[in-house]
């Protein structure tokens, strides 16, 4: 679980922000290419 904000980007258009890794107790569990960023839904 996230304890903050963290900010990403499409692979395409930033690839070192594009990218990400899952870790859960220090094992890598996933890595992936950031391919599309849907809108953020505020509740305001």
């Amino acid at each position: 679980m996230l304890g903050g904000a963290v900010c990403v980007e499409c692979f395409r258009d930033f690839a070192q922000m594009g990218r990400f890794t899952l870790r859960d107790e220090g094992k890598t569990i996933a890595v992936g290419k950031i391919v599309k960023i849907l809108p953020s839904i505020s509740s305001d």
